[in-house]
């Protein structure tokens, strides 16, 4: 189904909304960016609400700046995924899959009803796996036409699948980040989505340091999935 409503919206990585840059805080620029592009969703991975009075503090923090926050309280401390909407769309529906999949029906004053998801995918790639199978499988079942917005962690070759520099314990396993690629190429293939960075960069697939990357070159993350 085709939408014929405009909407404005980005992915980002926020690596804690409380953290201070400089004498400003995450959130904070990133609301600047939103409001200065005229921002309709923000998608965003690691938003670190970890308590209550982290959450308060940051929720009535986009609602001063015209922005309801989804987004749960998180156990995990890093992981995570939070959705922002602005207050010019109607939140018809929500729901939080997990404390690193949340999902939302918006609709505008048109009338179109818009599904959008905001994912993080694990670094480590069993779990990763785990993650795309409750989505193939239904488990976290997202509505027909999802638009998901997400950092997926994902690699088109395996032996880009590393260890996080902040998870030391880890190794890499290539089987492993095998399995997870194919889960989610199964998933975009069932779903009839378009990975749009995998697209316009798969030229790049194989140029040396940046080659078999996808999502980032070499770990950025402001990419969406959508339907052509």
């Amino acid at each position: 189904m085709m939408h014929s409503t405009e909407i404005r919206a980005i992915s980002f990585n926020a690596d804690g909304l409380l953290t201070k840059v400089g004498k400003c805080s995450r959130m904070d620029l990133i609301l600047k960016f939103a409001v200065r592009m005229n921002l309709d969703i923000l998608c965003l991975q690691e938003p670190h609400t970890d308590t209550q009075d982290k959450f308060n503090i940051v929720s009535e923090y986009f609602n001063s700046r015209g922005y309801t926050l989804l987004c749960p309280i998180t156990d995990e401390g890093r992981g995570g995924a939070a959705i922002a909407v602005k207050d010019s769309w109607n939140i018809v529906s929500h729901k939080i899959h997990s404390q690193r999949i949340i999902q939302a029906s918006i609709s505008s004053s048109g009338g179109d009803i818009i599904s959008i998801a905001s994912v993080h995918m694990h670094h480590r790639s069993n779990i990763r796996s785990s993650q795309w199978g409750k989505l193939l499988h239904d488990t976290f079942a997202l509505p027909p036409n999802t638009l998901i917005f997400g950092d997926f962690n994902s690699v088109m070759l395996p032996s880009r699948d590393i260890a996080s520099p902040a998870c030391s314990e880890d190794t890499p396993s290539h089987g492993a980040a095998d399995g997870a690629r194919r889960l989610e190429m199964e998933y975009i293939g069932q779903r009839r989505l378009l990975d749009v960075y995998a697209a316009i960069h798969s030229h790049q697939a194989n140029q040396g340091e940046l080659g078999g990357w996808t999502w980032g070159f070499p770990r950025a993350s402001a990419i969406s999935h959508g339907e052509p």
